[in-house]
């Protein structure tokens, strides 16, 4: 049988290549084709080939699968057993509803707290969601609790009202005034601010839920 060791590294790669797909042909079938292709090559290339001269001889042959198909091999390879892919279901579910369900219940301080973490580690063990998306969901889901519970429990629970009662003078007998005022709450500005801040985190944790949501 005549070999190919002298030929092109291009060329010898291809023959290596059909030797591999020829393993399919009956019999004597595939060292006859793989013979016949070298002799084939040493013919067509000149002594010193250049590399794209060795390409253009090969793209004419065609691929090591289709000189296996024409010499009565199969058309195609057995194909790859298919690994099942991971759905969307009840842990991705369950995930998101614990940590929305914690946002909006922060004010039940236990059930929130257990919802909140029920919804990550359900989201850290998820097969459906990429390394990505967990980051994401982390970012803008799981940090939904802490925040709207620092925001608005916080400040208002730490605020104190002092009140201060004066009459108007020259009127002992009047009615009290009293003036209260609230120490140790947020200013104006300050609140408007984190409004503000609060309805753009809101959008991002919309789009994140829709992203986590959509189907793959």
């Amino acid at each position: 049988m005549t070999t190919g060791t002298d030929l092109h590294p291009l060329a010898q790669d291809y023959l290596d290549r059909l030797r591999m797909a020829a393993r399919t042909l009956p019999g004597d079938d595939a060292d006859d084709l793989v013979a016949d292709i070298t002799d084939h090559l040493r013919d067509a290339l000149p002594p010193t080939p250049s590399e794209a001269e060795v390409r253009t001889v090969l793209d004419r042959l065609g691929t090591p699968q289709e000189l296996v198909a024409a010499a009565g091999g199969p058309t195609t390879s057995p194909a790859a057993p298919r690994t099942r892919e991971p759905r969307f279901g009840a842990v991705e579910v369950l995930a998101l509803v614990g940590l929305v369900g914690a946002e909006l219940l922060f004010i039940i301080l236990p059930l929130a707290v257990l919802l909140w973490l029920a919804g990550i580690v359900l989201l850290a063990v998820s097969r459906v969601w990429s390394g990505r998306q967990k980051a994401w969901g982390l970012a803008a889901l799981a940090t939904g609790f802490p925040v709207v519970f620092s925001t608005l429990v916080v400040p208002a629970s730490t605020g104190t009202t002092v009140c201060e009662g004066a009459a108007p003078a020259g009127a002992p007998d009047a009615t009290t005034v009293s003036t209260c005022v609230t120490e140790g709450g947020w200013p104006d500005w300050a609140f408007t601010v984190v409004q503000v801040l609060l309805v753009a985190y809101l959008c991002v944790q919309v789009w994140t839920l829709w992203r986590l949501t959509r189907r793959r």
